[in-house]
């Protein structure tokens, strides 16, 4: 196999959810794909890490807007003035505030902890931002704190 080939095979299987197979199966795919389709692929990611990264507020996806200017990172629903500001819901990943969004019945904001917590692997209260979700709280006029982590034992754990 070619070097070329290798590195990106070796790249592809640092992703999760895929193993040996995946990866071979995508980087023949693009060894056969037009060109154009390989630098579209390419832009989108240099693009991705180059605009997208977590909401100062609340650890959501935000994209920077093009002024070029550094200001804090804001999503979408931080963002909103239409938000109940008077509800906050607590979820483990930026793919949970999809979902919540995507039924269209939660109207408040988030806070993204972004992963559980896990001692064994040293995820803490410190890595996931305790601290912050708690000084956002105290400093909030919150009527209701929705924990929503997932049923099992480091969903308890964190909750």
């Amino acid at each position: 196999m070619v070097p070329s080939l290798k590195r990106l095979l070796a790249a592809l299987r640092r992703l999760p959810g895929v193993g040996p197979k995946s990866a071979q199966r995508i980087g023949y795919h693009l060894l056969r794909s037009a060109r154009e389709e390989a630098v579209e692929l390419a832009r989108a990611l240099v693009g991705l890490k180059d605009r997208v990264g977590c909401c100062s507020v609340c650890g959501n996806v935000a994209e920077r807007e093009d002024s070029g200017e550094e200001a804090p990172l804001l999503c979408s629903v931080c963002a909103d003035p239409r938000r109940d500001k008077t509800r906050l819901l607590i979820v483990e990943e930026p793919a949970n505030v999809e979902a919540f969004q995507r039924t269209g019945v939660y109207d408040g904001l988030y806070h993204v902890l972004g992963g559980l917590f896990d001692p064994l692997a040293g995820v803490g209260a410190v890595e996931l931002g305790l601290d912050r979700l708690a000084e956002r709280v105290a400093r909030g006029s919150f009527r209701e704190v929705i924990l929503a982590t997932s049923p099992t034992t480091a969903g308890e754990a964190t909750a």
